[in-house]
């Protein structure tokens, strides 16, 4: 995974789930985020849990470079 390529797993397929829960609950959430990254500086994995005033929430995964056995 190249950084100067593409933005990682939130932004190439992370940022959708996200979009979506401040369309459904409104912005001004509280963001609580971890990821891990390769060796190039690429977020590889993330995990966001984002919590609004009134208590509602939403958790959002994403993954990159992940290899699925095929069956």
């Amino acid at each position: 995974m190249e950084p100067s390529l593409a933005g990682g797993a939130l932004l190439d397929v992370g940022i959708y789930p996200l979009n979506f829960a401040e369309m459904v609950f409104g912005s001004g959430a509280q963001i609580h985020a971890v990821c891990t990254k390769s060796d190039k500086v690429v977020d590889l994995n993330d995990s966001m849990t984002l919590v609004w005033e009134d208590g509602k929430m939403d958790e959002a995964r994403r993954q990159m470079g992940v290899r699925y056995p095929l069956e």
